[in-house]
């Protein structure tokens, strides 16, 4: 399980032992949405600073930096699996987006 509080830190834990595995600042602002891709292996953030991070879980970084929105990211949803995999977004910008993960666009 993946936790995000106002101090910026999203926190993996452990849930059969109820243990903090690591934790890591993740925006300039904080997160307000998160969703899972199929495989819970990436794992996307949507923050109040108008950018969207995707994170490799098991090794601990940042894949993606994506740009486009200009308020809150408020939605996020995968579509699709491996090479295909996308990534719907809102914003209180009034758009909706889609995200091409392979090239980044």
């Amino acid at each position: 399980m993946v936790s995000a509080s106002r101090s910026l830190l999203l926190k993996l834990w452990d849930l059969l032992s109820g243990t903090e595995v690591r934790s890591w600042k993740a925006h300039e602002a904080p997160v307000v949405v998160m969703a899972f891709d199929p495989s819970s292996s990436i794992l996307a953030t949507g923050s109040a600073d108008s950018t969207i991070r995707l994170w490799d879980i098991e090794k601990g970084y940042c894949t993606h930096n994506l740009k486009g929105h200009s308020g809150v990211i408020s939605a996020l949803k995968f579509a699709g699996a491996g090479k295909t995999l996308r990534l719907f977004s809102g914003s209180v910008d009034c758009q909706i987006r889609l995200w091409d993960l392979t090239n980044r666009r």
